[in-house]
C-alpha cells in the first residue's frame, strides 16, 4: 500500500468516526430517549471481562458523544436540553474540523 493510499484510508476512517458522532448527536436531539435506550443496549454494566469491556469501549467510542451530552444535560428541562444539544452540534462540527486538521497535518508531512 502506497503512502497516498494509507493517507486516504486514514482520512476516511477519521471522517467516518467524527461523522457518526455528530449524526448520533443529531439523532439524540430528534429522537431523544429512543436513541439513548438504543445505545444503552450496547453498554454492559458492570463490564467484568475483556469481551464486555471491549464491546462497551467500541460502543462508547462510536456513539458516546451524543450519549454523554444528553446525560450531562439531563438536569435541565426538556426544552433546555434540546436547545443545548442544538447549540452543541455546530460546536461539534467546528471541533471535528480542528481535530481533523491537527491529525492530518503531521500525517501529510510524514507520509508525503
Amino acid at each position: 500500500m502506497s503512502p497516498e493510499e494509507l493517507l486516504y484510508w486514514i482520512q476516511v476512517m477519521l471522517f467516518a468516526v467524527m461523522s457518526v458522532q455528530i449524526v448520533y448527536t443529531v439523532l439524540v436531539l430528534i429522537l431523544g430517549d429512543i436513541m439513548i435506550e438504543h445505545i444503552e443496549l450496547g453498554i454492559i454494566r458492570p463490564a467484568n471481562n475483556i469481551f464486555t469491556k471491549t464491546v462497551t469501549i467500541i460502543t462508547l467510542s462510536l456513539f458516546g458523544l451524543g450519549y454523554y451530552l444528553d446525560g450531562k444535560s439531563r438536569k435541565y428541562s426538556w426544552i433546555k436540553r434540546k436547545l443545548l444539544l442544538l447549540l452543541s452540534i455546530p460546536i461539534l462540527i467546528v471541533i471535528s474540523v480542528i481535530i481533523y486538521q491537527i491529525i492530518m497535518f503531521p500525517l501529510r508531512k510524514i507520509l508525503l
